[in-house]
């Protein structure tokens, strides 16, 4: 029983039943073939965390598509002044 893995789903199923309480730890250690323990916590991390499920996805700023447009305006600025500073000093003279 100890060292598996197990995927978020048979997770949740396994704490969805817990929280039923239509079947005791112990049915749902046989049903599921699993320690109680393991039960125990993952039903307290829904019971914890199951509000999170609810919650707006963050979104990051999207930032790379800009960083993507913005690097060679930078070097194109940086060639323009470089262009004006020579030509101010070549029509200063």
């Amino acid at each position: 029983m100890s060292g598996r893995k197990h995927s978020k789903e048979f997770k949740l199923k396994v704490a969805l039943a817990a929280i039923k309480e239509d079947k005791t730890i112990p049915e749902l250690c046989h049903q599921f073939n699993l320690h109680s323990s393991l039960i125990t916590k993952w039903k307290k991390q829904l019971k914890d965390q199951g509000s999170l499920v609810f919650q707006e996805a963050r979104r990051e700023p999207e930032t790379l598509p800009l960083k993507v447009e913005i690097e060679p305006l930078r070097a194109k600025v940086g060639e323009l002044v470089m262009e004006r500073d020579f030509l101010k000093k070549v029509l200063d003279t």
